[in-house]
């Protein structure tokens, strides 16, 4: 006698399917008449305002640094002092500003020769 002999399944249906709750959820499918164009338009404009202001929301966020910083541009020129040689970029107070400006620096390896960034503390 093997084991699949003693198995015997069930096959008939006892229970309705009425029993069981299908749960409702935003991904669920509805049954909805037809969508006016009036009211696919309205949803389509309800989507963008809200992803506008999703989009505006996150911009709007911001990490400030404790302190202010300048990136400063020191060209070599033998002929004036070093004071004169530093050139001013700009002056960063949030954390989004700092990588702003950093990713759109030209890199080091392809400054002139001498040539650097510093990055000094504001009012030091």
């Amino acid at each position: 006698m093997s084991i699949t002999e003693n198995i015997k399944v069930d096959t008939t249906d006892n229970q309705s399917d009425d029993t069981y709750a299908t749960p409702i959820s935003p991904l669920s499918p509805k049954e909805k008449s037809p969508v006016s164009n009036e009211q696919q338009q309205q949803q389509k404009e309800n989507s963008v305002n809200e992803m506008q202001s999703l989009m505006q929301s996150s911009n709007d966020l911001t990490f400030p640094l404790e302190d202010s910083w300048t990136f400063w541009f020191f060209k070599n020129d033998r002929q004036c002092e070093w004071k004169d040689n530093l050139i001013q970029i700009t002056t960063v107070s949030t954390v989004e500003n700092f990588w702003s400006v950093y990713n759109h620096l030209q890199v080091a390896s392809r400054l002139g020769q001498g040539c650097d960034y510093l990055l000094f503390k504001t009012h030091i």
